[in-house]
């Protein structure tokens, strides 16, 4: 078994630097199902890491949040302490393509602390860049600067002879820096050195940035066919997709470029793979950089309908960006001590993290998580934990007769029901579109548990939805945590084979499960 654990993690690993596949969620679930079964809490933590890190290379931003968090939490021995300030790390990365500066920062200081901590050298120079980048898209490139030094600094503390790729990383951001200062000597020295850096080492992922940096040095030095032959080879990489995600800002820059130059062909074949390529995600703060360039484009190239067009979608996108993400502003980011202050502020979206959006109630996977811990760390009971699972009646026809909307304000409608009828519980969640789990633990007897489903039941009956003409009802089933069961799956199966039977019998009833 460890064999096959350490044949697992060996291809996760591999596929940090490949295209994502469904192979890789495969992989993953096998190594979790393998760490569950021998209790492997750093495993787990390996396990929910790799998850995290793909989500937030597909641009899923609450899947991303939810299995980097569930990864801090698994945790346990210093053996994996890089999974720490990593996990920090990416989600800085994640809130700061989201728009929250501020949450980002203090992830990364997370990332900075436990970097040190470890003696994480390369990781914590990794960090110093994100955070360079965070005050270059705020525009305080003099700040920026100064985090792409310290990351050198830290680099010269490493010990490891792989850190060649960061080096390189760090002098193409700074060179970009001197670039947009229009100190092009310095940027120059940046060319210099990773041209010295890429003869001891062959550059293995940073293309873009080092590609991005040569277009605007051969631009400085006239060098049109050379300006040509890089920006064309960030083209064909755009148009390939991988690792997009992660450089999709050298693309906004590049497009940027290619604009302000008249480009209009490789600003046009630009913008199409930007779309292409952030339209299936989530990022909303990203698609309004990358539309804001498309008005630029269209205004300047194109009809004036086409213009309005491009306009209309900006300003949908902003009421989106509004809507659901709130811009967080910097103030006194000079002083980084100061910015221990937003702990409570992180500790917010953390928790936003962990909750459905449209219900907040538990999501999925902090619910499944909950739960197996409790079920991990209590194999004796006073009482008899219950799972309850609730399922709408005839939710689909509501969906497609109603509409999706009046289908989500059902939907809360039951979820503040569910937590107006359990307001002390912490283990309510939305499982799915309309399913609910309810999880007692201790508290009630099986009368109690039965009694209180059935009171949550008969509440739901008093909703209405149509203009009061149609009532609310649900169907549920309970399962009961005995000594022979100790797994969350067999639990939710059981409860899940009553309320399939609750559904065929009639519907609005419980059934309790054997």
């Amino acid at each position: 078994m460890r064999g096959r654990k350490k044949e697992l993690l060996e291809k996760v690993v591999a596929y940090r630097f490949q295209p994502i596949k469904d192979e890789l969620f495969d992989l993953l679930q096998e190594y979790e199902e393998i760490c569950k079964r021998e209790k492997d809490e750093d495993g787990l933590a390996c396990v929910y890491f790799y998850r995290g890190e793909a989500f937030f290379r597909l641009g899923k931003y609450d899947p991303c949040i939810t299995y980097l968090n569930c990864s801090l939490m698994h945790r346990k021995k210093e053996e994996n302490s890089y999974l720490e300030a990593a996990a920090y790390n990416v989600l800085g990365l994640m809130f700061s393509l989201l728009g929250y500066e501020v949450v980002a920062l203090e992830h990364y200081l997370q990332s900075l602390d436990s970097a040190e901590k470890y003696g994480l050298y390369n990781q914590k120079a990794i960090t110093y860049i994100n955070m360079g980048w965070l005050y270059r898209d705020l525009d305080d490139l003099v700040q920026s600067l100064k985090y792409y030094d310290l990351a050198l600094e830290e680099l010269k503390r490493s010990d490891s002879d792989n850190y060649y790729n960061i080096e390189i990383l760090c002098h193409a951001y700074r060179g970009q820096i001197f670039c947009n200062l229009e100190q092009y000597e310095k940027a120059l020295e940046c060319g210099c050195i990773i041209e010295r850096l890429r003869k001891k080492n062959s550059i293995l992922f940073y293309d873009v940035s080092v590609e991005n940096l040569y277009v605007r040095l051969y631009d400085y030095l006239g060098e049109k066919e050379k300006v040509n032959e890089n920006l064309y080879a960030l083209i064909e990489q755009a148009k390939n997709g991988i690792d997009f995600l992660e450089f999709c800002e050298f693309y906004i820059d590049v497009c940027n470029y290619a604009l302000s130059k008249g480009m209009r062909t490789e600003a046009r074949i630009l913008l199409n793979c930007l779309h292409a390529n952030i339209d299936a995600t989530e990022l909303i703060y990203i698609k309004l950089k990358v539309q804001s360039l498309e008005v630029v484009y269209q205004n300047r190239y194109s009809h004036y309908e086409n213009y309005l067009n491009a306009c209309r979608e900006y300003m949908v996108m902003q009421e989106k960006y509004e809507y659901y993400i709130k811009k967080t502003k910097l103030t006194g980011m000079q002083n980084i001590q100061n910015l221990r202050k937003t702990q409570k502020e992180k500790e917010k979206y953390e928790e936003i993290s962990r909750r459905d959006k449209m219900t907040g109630l538990l999501n999925k996977v902090t619910l499944e998580e909950s739960i197996r811990t409790y079920l991990e760390k209590n194999k004796e009971y006073d009482r008899c934990p219950a799972l309850i699972l609730i399922d709408l009646d005839h939710f689909k026809n509501v969906n497609d007769t109603l509409g999706h909307l009046t289908g989500d304000q059902l939907i809360c409608d039951v979820a503040d029901k569910i937590k107006t009828m359990f307001p002390y519980s912490e283990m309510v969640g939305r499982v799915g579109g309309d399913e609910f789990v309810v999880f007692f633990s201790e508290a009630y007897t099986k009368e109690d548990s039965i009694a209180r489903a059935d009171e949550l039941r008969r509440e739901l009956n008093k909703l209405t939805y149509c203009d009061e003409n149609c009532m609310v009802t649900a169907s549920m089933g309970i399962a009961f945590l005995v000594e022979a069961i100790d797994r969350y799956e067999t639990l939710f199966s059981i409860a899940d084979d009553a309320l399939y039977e609750a559904k065929h019998a009639g519907r609005n009833q419980i059934v309790i499960g054997n």
